[in-house]
């Protein structure tokens, strides 16, 4: 199934989160981790909000499972709320 069809499906779950990834060093420290998830499509982290905002394009991936990755990077991540 395509990229396009999955969106159709709404089978895209977007997870976005707080957190305390605040400069481009702690972007790129992050990024093998979030990088070797499978079920990422796209990320990524706004440092220019205040909030530091963690965006996470995926398939059927758990919120869980970002937190308690980034947390073992030593990575603040609070899931926002919808």
């Amino acid at each position: 199934m395509e990229l396009t069809e999955l969106k159709k499906a709404n089978r895209i779950v977007v997870h976005v989160y707080e957190t305390d990834i605040n400069n481009p060093e702690r972007i790129e420290a992050i990024a093998p981790t979030m990088n070797a998830i499978d079920s990422i499509i796209r990320w990524s982290v706004d440092t220019e909000d205040v909030s530091n905002v963690l965006r996470v394009e995926s398939f059927d991936l758990k919120s869980e499972e970002i937190i308690e990755r980034l947390s073992l990077l030593g990575c603040k991540v609070r899931e926002m709320p919808e």
